[in-house]
């Protein structure tokens, strides 16, 4: 590994979570990337932190190249799975992707590519062990396929998902599908009534690079509960699964059905 420091695109060295940085070009021979230009790989594992902290435009984050990685994954592990899996129902299938693609799911990608040695954070998240956190470790993987989905099309994009998330996108044998804290909690509430869980956004706080959202779970104008996150969508899920946990003190006001 590299032991010296690489200028960026701005005269300034750049260096990872902890240490000098290595060679983009060790992470692209790593993950036989070889398309893929420095510049992209770059921009794929800048954290906000890291642009604030340089005084980079915050478009020069890897915020932008997630959101279409996001979307390329969600569109590929959907395609699979529906092709794949053609005696499967929509709710079937809707848990199997939201399993294959969750943050834990991705940050464990992460691990394995070994991303948190490349991935550039500015000195506190450095500080705080940001390279260690899933949240930190999914988003580069998202922003790393749009990264490929520019640089090499569709189809390596395609192959690089299926290679490393693929076996998550396969029919357990037991054919038992663990449901996420959003559907279980819906599944929960629908057994007793018509109305659909609704979640509200509270309040969000903290800079661009660390916002924390707080949002309150209703169900039929009832708060069941509140969680936080660094996304909207994180944030439900763990609203959800405070209500989930406190299930005995509201499920037995649902049309009067005890728990």
């Amino acid at each position: 590994m590299a032991t010296g420091e690489q200028t960026g695109q701005n005269g300034s060295k750049e260096k990872a979570h902890g240490g000098p940085k290595p060679p983009w070009g060790e992470l692209r021979e790593r993950l036989g990337l070889n398309d893929v230009p420095d510049d992209l790989l770059r921009l794929a594992l800048s954290h906000p932190s890291w642009t604030d902290e340089q005084g980079l435009p915050a478009h020069e984050c890897n915020q932008r190249l997630e959101f279409l990685g996001d979307a390329v994954l969600g569109m590929i592990a959907s395609e699979h799975l529906y092709r794949t899996l053609p005696g499967s129902t929509e709710g079937t299938l809707t848990r199997m992707k939201s399993e294959a693609v969750k943050r834990d799911s991705l940050a464990s990608v992460a691990r394995r590519l070994g991303l948190s040695d490349f991935v550039l954070l500015g000195p506190q998240e450095r500080a705080s062990g940001g390279h260690r956190k899933p949240s930190i470790l999914a988003d580069c993987v998202e922003a790393l396929i749009g990264a490929i989905y520019l640089a090499c099309g569709l189809e390596r994009a395609r192959e690089f998902i299926l290679s490393h998330l693929g076996d998550r996108l396969k029919a357990p044998k037991d054919d038992r599908y663990p449901l996420d804290p959003k559907s279980e909690l819906q599944e929960l509430v629908q057994a007793h009534g018509q109305e659909l869980p609704q979640y509200v956004t509270v309040s969000q706080e903290g800079p661009a690079h660390a916002r924390v959202f707080e949002v309150e779970v209703r169900y039929a104008g009832e708060a069941l509960a509140r969680g936080r996150g660094s996304s909207k969508q994180r944030a439900q899920q763990e609203a959800a699964r405070a209500a989930l946990e406190r299930r005995e003190e509201w499920l037995p006001k649902l049309k009067g059905t005890a728990p």
